[in-house]
């Protein structure tokens, strides 16, 4: 298992969303998150759980398109798990 160290120093114990995207491919899971994302409140905690190998590289991609904050990247074998901070969609 790897962990990437979330930025803030701390990982919030409970998301305030989980998305389970697991057994999808390119581009379901990008697609599934950004739509997520849209409708959370600004600073809430989205959980990610893929296992498509690119979901790593295209949530990042997902986060800094829009504005949201990649907390926290973990693997546990074939799975990814991913926690990013919503920004507001409609507070801009």
């Amino acid at each position: 298992m790897s962990r990437q160290p979330p930025k803030n120093g701390t990982a919030p114990a409970e998301p305030d969303r989980r998305l389970d995207v697991t057994d999808t491919l390119c581009p379901i899971p990008a697609i599934r998150t950004a739509r997520t994302l849209s409708e959370m409140n600004s600073g809430q905690i989205l959980e990610v759980v893929a296992t498509d190998p690119m979901a790593e590289v295209d949530l990042a991609v997902v986060c800094q398109r829009g504005g949201h904050e990649l907390v926290a990247t973990e693997h546990l074998g074939e799975t990814i798990r991913v926690l990013i901070r919503a920004r507001s969609l409609l507070a801009d």
